[in-house]
C-alpha cells in the first residue's frame, strides 16, 4: 500500500468538512421545521384557548348597563296583537315615557306615580320596565291589577306577548323552562327573579310575599278593602320594605277628585307637567283644555291658542306634533324620593286636537256620566261634582200643572216602591227621549204589607192605564220594588208579575256599583230572584239631573202640582260626604242635618232604576210613540212559571247635559304692519 501524501490527507479532510456542514444544514432544517411546527401548535391552542376565553366572557359577562328607554330602544318589541304600531319599540315616537321609565335608574327615586288618560302608553311604560327587571336587574316583581279577571288578561295579552316576540326576553324564559316549571298565568320565572300577576281583590295573593318591584296599574280601581286585610295597595307595598332597592311603579287613570287615588299619589310627589315651547314665540307652557278652539261646533276646526297674550298663535296638528316632541318634564313640587307625573291626550302621538274636541261634543250631548268619563280618559283629571246638595224650596217653584195626563213628550212610564212596616209608597215616572223625567205624582197606599189588601190596591195602580195629551194611553212598563223589607213576601209577589217586569231589589252601597246588573240574583235563604241596584250610582244621577235648570235641556225634571213641600224635603234629604277610610277617602251618602226622611229620594231612584233595567233589556227611547215591545231579554234567567219574553234590540241610555261650559271660540290672529291682533272670534 502506498503511502498517503499530504494531497490526499487534505482531500480527505475535505470530505470530512463537506459532510460535517451538510449535516449541520440537515439538522438546521430540522430544528427549523420543530420551530415552526411548535409556533403552528402554539398558534392553534392560542386561538383555541382565546375562542374559550372569549367564549366565557360572553356566557359570564352580563350584559351592558343601559336604562330602561335604552334597553327597549334595544330590544323590546311590540307585537301585532297588543299594539296599533308592531315592530320596534321607538322611545321618541313618546318622548314624554323617556323620563318616566328611566326615573327606574334613578337610586334616590323610591316610587313612580303617573296619572294618565287613556292613550297614552302608560301600560307600555310599565311592560318596558318589567323586560328591563327581567334583562338586566333581575328579582322578585308583583304586577297588581284592580281584578284578578283583569290580571288574568293582562298575564295573557300583554305580558305573554311581549315575552314571546322579544328575543332576549324569549331566550331568558326559555332558559327559565329549562330549570323550573312554575310558568303560569298568574306567575313567571327568569333567571334570578320572578313575576306575579294578582288581583287587588285577591288578599291571599298579596299576603306574605317578598317584593323588590311593584307595577300597580288601574290603582283608582281597586277596592276599597282587599277582604278584610286592608288597602291592597298598602298590603303589597309592605312586602318590599325588606329590599333597599325597592322600585315601585303606579300608574293609574284618575276618577272623582277627592276619590282617586293616583290623585293622592301624584300630590304626594313633585308633581311634573309636561311643558312645551310654541312654535311661533317659544314661550314654555302646559298644553290645557282651556286653551283648544274650533270654529261652529265643527271639530275638524280645532287649533290649540298659545296661552301667551302677546303671541296668540293657533297651532296646527303638525306644530302640535313639533312642539310636543321636543317638550320636557318640569316639577312643580320639592322631590321626597317620589316622581309624579301627569299626561292627557293634548300631548299623545295617539290622539289629535280634533279628535278630543269630538269626544268632547260627543259626551257635552250624551251628559254628565258621559263628560265625567271624557274628563277622566281625554284630560287625564278628576271630576268635581258641582254642587251635591239640591235646592228643595226650588224644586217646589219648578211645578207645573199638567193634570191627570202625560205629557206629550212622554214615552215610557216606569213605577219605584217603597215598603215600609205600615204602608207602600209609589211614584210614577214618565221618560221622554231625552231624559226628562216627568212626575206623575206620588202615591201613599196605606194598610199593613203582611196582609193582601194593600198589595190589590198596589196591583190595580200598576195596572192603570194614564192617558198622554194625544190620547194614547200608558201602562208602567217597568216597576221596582224594594225587598229589603218583607224579603221573601215581596220576591214571592214580583215573582208572579215577572211577566210585567215587576222586579224585586235589593239596594247596594258603594261607589262603582253599576245602576243595574248584568243578570238577577238569587237570595241564599228565600232562592227568588232579585237585582241588586247600585243605589249611590243611582242618587248621583238623580241629583245631577234635578241641577239641572234649563228645561230644553236633557235630563231636566218636572214635577206635578200633585207634589208638596214634604216630598221635594225627602227627595233632597242627603248629601255626599268624604271620610277617610284605612287611609283612603270614602265618599258616602248620608241624611243632611236635621232630616229624617228619604223615601221620595228613594222611589224616584227606584223608577230610575227600572228605566234601565228596560234599557239593559234593549229599550228603544223613540220620540213620538210608546216603545211597548221593551220586554225581558233572553240572557236573563227567568223563574218558574213566569211567562216567556221576547228580546229587542240593544240601546243606548241618555244622561244630561254636562255643567262644564264649551271652550270659547279660537281667537283670529290678524298681522298688520308687523304686529299681531288677537280677536274674539272668527
Amino acid at each position: 500500500m502506498a503511502p498517503m501524501n499530504d494531497s490526499d490527507t487534505l482531500d480527505m479532510d475535505s470530505v470530512w468538512l463537506d459532510e460535517e456542514a451538510a449535516a449541520h444544514d440537515r439538522q438546521e432544517e430540522l430544528d427549523l421545521a420543530f420551530e415552526r411546527e411548535v409556533e403552528e401548535r402554539l398558534a392553534v391552542m392560542r386561538a383555541a384557548a382565546e375562542g374559550a376565553i372569549s367564549a366565557a366572557l360572553k356566557v359570564w359577562t352580563p350584559p351592558p348597563k343601559l336604562t330602561v328607554s335604552e334597553w327597549a330602544d334595544a330590544e323590546r318589541m311590540l307585537s301585532p296583537e297588543a299594539s296599533a304600531e308592531p315592530g320596534q319599540w321607538a322611545t321618541d315616537r313618546v318622548p314624554y315615557a323617556r323620563e318616566i321609565m328611566d326615573s327606574f335608574n334613578d337610586p334616590s327615586t323610591d316610587t313612580t306615580v303617573v296619572m294618565a288618560s287613556s292613550q297614552v302608553a302608560k301600560t307600555e311604560i310599565l311592560l318596558n320596565v318589567a323586560g328591563y327587571v327581567m334583562r338586566h336587574d333581575p328579582g322578585p316583581m308583583l304586577a297588581m291589577q284592580p281584578t284578578k279577571e283583569m290580571a288574568k288578561t293582562f298575564s295573557n295579552d300583554r305580558l305573554a306577548p311581549m315575552l314571546r316576540d322579544t328575543p332576549a326576553l324569549n331566550k331568558l324564559m326559555g332558559q327559565a323552562k329549562s330549570r323550573d316549571s312554575k310558568d303560569t298565568i298568574w306567575g313567571k320565572a327568569f333567571p334570578g327573579g320572578t313575576i306575579t300577576m294578582v288581583g287587588a281583590n285577591a288578599p291571599a295573593a298579596l299576603a306574605s310575599r317578598p317584593i323588590r318591584v311593584i307595577l300597580a296599574d288601574e290603582i283608582d280601581r281597586y277596592p276599597i278593602s282587599a277582604g278584610k286585610e286592608g288597602d291592597p295597595l298598602n298590603l303589597a307595598i309592605k312586602r318590599t320594605t325588606t329590599f333597599w332597592n325597592r322600585k315601585k311603579f303606579i300608574v293609574s287613570t284618575p276618577t272623582i277628585k277627592g276619590h282617586s287615588r293616583i290623585e293622592t299619589k301624584f300630590k304626594e310627589g313633585d308633581q311634573r307637567y309636561w311643558h312645551v315651547k310654541c312654535p311661533s314665540c317659544e314661550h314654555e307652557q302646559i298644553m290645557r283644555w282651556a286653551n283648544v278652539k274650533w270654529w261652529d261646533g265643527d271639530y275638524t276646526t280645532a287649533r290649540y291658542l298659545c296661552e301667551s297674550e302677546e303671541c296668540g298663535e293657533l297651532w296646527d296638528e303638525d306644530q302640535r306634533s313639533r312642539a310636543i316632541a321636543h317638550g320636557k318634564w318640569v316639577a312643580t313640587a320639592p322631590f321626597n324620593g317620589t316622581r309624579s307625573y301627569s299626561l292627557n291626550q293634548l300631548v299623545s302621538p295617539w290622539s289629535t286636537l280634533s279628535y278630543c274636541v269630538k269626544e268632547f261634543l260627543e259626551a257635552k250631548r250624551g251628559g254628565i256620566e258621559l263628560l265625567k268619563t271624557w274628563t277622566n280618559t281625554v284630560l287625564g283629571e278628576t271630576w268635581e261634582l258641582q254642587g251635591e246638595r239640591v235646592d228643595d224650596n226650588e224644586l217646589l217653584e219648578r211645578r207645573v200643572d199638567y193634570g191627570d195626563v202625560c205629557p206629550a213628550p212622554v214615552i215610557v212610564v216606569t213605577a219605584g216602591v217603597d215598603v215600609q212596616q205600615d204602608r207602600i209608597e209609589v211614584e210614577r215616572v214618565g221618560w221622554s227621549a231625552n231624559d226628562q223625567s216627568f212626575g206623575l205624582g206620588k202615591t201613599v197606599l196605606w194598610g199593613d204589607p203582611t196582609g193582601p189588601e194593600v198589595w190589590k190596591d198596589l196591583d190595580a195602580l200598576l195596572l192603570e192605564k194614564i192617558p198622554r195629551e194625544d190620547g194614547a194611553p200608558l201602562t208602567v212598563k217597568a216597576t221596582c220594588v224594594d225587598s229589603q223589607y218583607l224579603t221573601q213576601h215581596v220576591a214571592s209577589w214580583c215573582r208572579d208579575r215577572w211577566g210585567r217586569r215587576v222586579w224585586a231589589i235589593r239596594g247596594v252601597a258603594g261607589e262603582g256599583k253599576p245602576i243595574w246588573p248584568l243578570k238577577p240574583g238569587k237570595r241564599s235563604k228565600t232562592r227568588l230572584p232579585f237585582f241588586n241596584v247600585g243605589v249611590d250610582s243611582v242618587k248621583e244621577v238623580v241629583y245631577a239631573r234635578l241641577r239641572v235648570l234649563e228645561p230644553s235641556h236633557p235630563g231636566y225634571c218636572w214635577f206635578n202640582m200633585s207634589y208638596n213641600a214634604d216630598h221635594f224635603d225627602q227627595l233632597t234629604s242627603e248629601e255626599i260626604r268624604t271620610r277617610p277610610r284605612k287611609g283612603i277617602p270614602v265618599r258616602e251618602w248620608h241624611l243632611r242635618p236635621g232630616k229624617s226622611r228619604n223615601e221620595a229620594l228613594d222611589i224616584r231612584g227606584y223608577a230610575l232604576a227600572a228605566l234601565e233595567g228596560l234599557r239593559m233589556m234593549g229599550l228603544k227611547m223613540r220620540a213620538g210613540k210608546e216603545d211597548g215591545d221593551a220586554v225581558a231579554p233572553k240572557p236573563l234567567p227567568r223563574p218558574k212559571n213566569a211567562p216567556v219574553a221576547r228580546p229587542v234590540a240593544p240601546a243606548a241610555p241618555v244622561t244630561p247635559t254636562p255643567t262644564p261650559p264649551e271652550p270659547e271660540k279660537p281667537r283670529r290672529v290678524v298681522k298688520k304692519k308687523g304686529r299681531r291682533i288677537i280677536s274674539s272670534g272668527i
